[in-house]
């Protein structure tokens, strides 16, 4: 995951990180039309003030 330092602060904040298969090389067990569970987690920000 990458994200952007912007210096702004937001403090604790919620997010959501979701998954897409675009590609396989193992159209058996992982096709294109996978659905994957978005995953959920607490974000820190660590800029000054939040």
């Amino acid at each position: 995951m990458r994200v952007i330092d912007d210096g702004t602060p937001e403090g604790v904040h919620p997010g959501t990180i979701t998954h897409t298969v675009t590609a396989t090389d193992d159209e058996t067990n992982y096709p294109e039309d996978t659905e994957l569970t978005p995953v959920t987690l607490e974000i820190t920000d660590n800029d000054p003030g939040s």
